[in-house]
């Protein structure tokens, strides 16, 4: 099926959130928007890419694949030392 282009340089892409990430979403696009801000949810969007590639950089597979687990395994340990 593929991705749907909406023009020759952009493509629309579908995403799946928990309900708090996609209400925070909402709350940080709202915000932005009410500051004058105009297509901020696609802004944000890319900023969070932008963010991603300079972390994972141009690294190999097994590099990649480390970073994503060390970042998981800090997630996890954070989530559970909030419950103590």
């Amino acid at each position: 099926m593929g991705i749907p282009n909406i023009s020759r340089r952009h493509r629309l892409v579908t995403v799946s959130l928990p309900t708090n990430e996609f209400d925070w979403l909402n709350e940080l696009v709202a915000t932005l928007e009410s500051a004058g801000y105009r297509r901020t949810r696609s802004a944000l969007v890319r900023v969070a890419l932008l963010e991603l590639r300079r972390s994972i950089g141009n690294g190999r597979p097994n590099e990649i694949v480390k970073h994503w687990l060390q970042r998981d395994s800090e997630r996890l340990i954070a989530a559970i030392d909030a419950d103590d």
